[in-house]
């Protein structure tokens, strides 16, 4: 995910850059409305984009995102801290709901009745319910003395608030996304593709080794219906 977002990043930079010198052929809005789906989870969406053609790369264009989501998520989930697998501590959830608003960049290949693209947020704010869930420590024997009180008790933990830059990291809360979008008419189309989506709890107190930050990344197909803006 941190190289899909570079790629995007220096790409998005260099057309914007060269932009100057080019003359801009053709502005793109739109909306999709849709989600993601999996076991025990969905991640419906609002997303607006609007991407521009420079000059003689008509096929390609560069552009934001603004996106409205929530991450739904049943079936007693579990974050855990990063690090070494044996050595993650882990909280458990009943269930996640989760409200993001995200601002990213996209780039997106055109192709009459076709498009291939993929975005990357770069800035992620969420709310969400402030729940007791159940901590775990991994290696009990290691942990530091203040920490072990806490195993196997519900302590205090709500979503992350705010991420910037947050697929560049596996511990921020974010989305990516690679997608085809097929055109039935001139106004609607079909969206489908495949999204990584971040979703952080921070708890309220430090806990072992002053870990705050419970992360779990999931992977996702989606599918959506897109509405063409005419300029």
């Amino acid at each position: 995910m941190r190289s899909l977002f570079l790629f995007v990043v220096l790409l998005v930079f260099a057309a914007v850059t060269g932009s100057h010198a080019q003359r801009i052929s053709r502005v793109n809005y739109g909306i999709d409305v849709g989600t993601g789906f999996g076991p025990d989870i969905y991640t419906p969406s609002i997303n607006y984009y609007q991407n521009l053609s420079c000059g003689n790369f008509r096929y390609v264009s560069i552009g934001w995102t603004g996106r409205f989501s929530g991450s739904m998520i049943s079936g007693n989930p579990v974050l855990k801290t990063i690090g070494n697998p044996g050595d993650q501590d882990e909280i458990s959830l009943k269930r996640i709901a989760a409200y993001n608003a995200a601002f990213g960049v996209t780039l997106n290949f055109n192709f009459e009745h076709i498009e291939f693209g993929a975005n990357v947020d770069l800035l992620n704010l969420s709310a969400g319910k402030t729940s007791k869930v159940l901590y775990k420590i991994a290696d009990l024997e290691h942990a530091t003395d203040s920490s072990t009180k806490f195993h196997n008790k519900l302590v205090t933990a709500f979503p992350q608030m705010a991420s910037l830059l947050p697929v560049s990291t596996k511990k921020s809360a974010g989305n990516s996304e690679v997608y085809m979008r097929i055109w039935i008419n001139q106004e609607i189309g079909i969206k489908v593709g495949y999204q990584l989506q971040n979703v952080v709890y921070n708890t309220k107190d430090p806990l072992n080794n002053g870990q705050k930050r419970f992360v779990h990344q999931y992977g996702l197909p989606f599918a959506a219906l897109s509405f063409r803006i005419q300029n």
